[in-house]
């Protein structure tokens, strides 16, 4: 399947930007896997940048506390 799929300059635009993202997130698990086990460890698999944009500053995915788990 190709890109013959017609779409307005608004989908588009998302298109662009899902492929410029998919792009930067292919270029850093290429630069992470050049890393030891004890960086990516201790810095988690995101960058500065993808921190700040994506997960509201934090460089290791957050933990969620729910109910739904069990506690003594």
């Amino acid at each position: 399947m190709g890109d013959s799929i017609e779409v307005s300059p608004g989908v588009q635009r998302y298109v662009e930007k899902a492929r410029q993202m998919i792009e930067e997130q292919n270029r850093l698990i290429a630069e992470i896997r050049t890393l030891k086990f004890d960086t990516i460890a201790v810095h988690g698999l995101y960058s500065v940048e993808h921190a700040l944009e994506k997960n509201q500053g934090a460089l290791i995915e957050p933990v969620y506390l729910s109910a739904s788990e069990g506690y003594r």
